[in-house]
């Protein structure tokens, strides 16, 4: 028997084509290879599943945290030493943020001081506000080190404009989590891709498997009629044979008794003959 080697368009992997013969040993072991690559794509099948859900989970998550970043959270403010406004502060959603905003609000007091001479009018005013502004920044100060004393610095509030502080955080986390969630949206369109390639490569398998049974099936009712054709051909005939073999035997058995008859008639008709020999040879002489 031979067998040829494709490879499947929908996932590569190497697939033999149908035995060129009609061996059954050969369509059982080919059924057999089919069941074992069925299993093993629906095993990789339920990996992507589950890793597509993982994924959906994770953007879900991601989604909730910067839904909940972008919520505004009042801060602390001085009421007597300026009008209140609309500033508000939001949290870090990822702990790398956090700690680095932490670390640079630490940092915040000695710039303060270092800008005194500049705007001293709001100096005292900005000093309860001014430590919540750098939460938000997250890793553009690292990324720009040169500005990061420019964007420390308090600016003048005008009394009559009020300036929300959400929109410093906001322009500096939204991008990071856009990248994050474009990354894993990238990701989950390649599971879904993978997904739908072992899904077809599956359906593939399972229909080339199932023309694979009912040929089978049907080779194998197929030599079964004919085993029982030549079947009832051989009872005929020995049939046949058997009736002839009876007529033999009785026809012999009808010889056998003419011959004996003969014998008997032999043995009762040889005296007389004897004796008729005998009256014929003294009549001669």
């Amino acid at each position: 028997m031979h067998t040829s080697l494709t490879s499947c368009p929908a996932c590569g992997n190497d697939l033999a084509s149908a035995p060129s013969s009609q061996d059954p040993g050969e369509a059982e072991r080919r059924i057999r290879e089919l069941e074992a690559q069925v299993k093993l794509l629906n095993s990789k099948a339920a990996a992507a599943v589950d890793k597509l859900a993982d994924y959906e989970d994770e953007v879900r998550s991601l989604r909730s945290q910067v839904a909940k970043s972008s919520q505004p959270q009042s801060t602390p403010a001085d009421d007597d030493a300026r009008p209140k406004t609309a500033g508000t502060v939001t949290t870090p959603t990822l702990t790398r943020l956090g700690s680095l905003s932490n670390l640079l609000g630490r940092r915040k007091p000695s710039d303060n001081t270092a800008n005194g001479q500049q705007i001293p009018a709001v100096a005292n005013s900005s000093a309860h506000a001014a430590p919540a502004a750098p939460t938000g920044l997250g890793i553009g100060f690292l990324l720009n080190p040169t500005q990061s004393a420019l964007t420390l610095q308090p600016s003048p509030l005008p009394l009559g404009n009020d300036t929300p502080l959400t929109s410093v955080s906001a322009q500096a986390s939204e991008p990071t989590a856009n990248l994050m969630l474009q990354s894993l949206q990238t990701q989950l369109e390649n599971e879904r891709s993978l997904r739908l390639q072992a899904e077809a490569s599956l359906h593939a398998s399972q229909s080339e498997l199932e023309e694979l049974t009912s040929q089978l099936f049907g080779e194998a009712n197929e030599m079964v009629a004919q085993e029982r054709q030549e079947r009832a051909k051989l009872e005929v005939r020995l049939k046949t044979l058997e009736e002839r073999d009876k007529r033999k035997g009785e026809s012999l058995e009808r010889l056998e008794a003419r011959i004996k008859r003969v014998e008997r008639d032999k043995a009762t008709h040889r005296p007389r003959l004897i004796e008729s020999e005998h009256r014929g040879s003294v009549f001669l002489i």
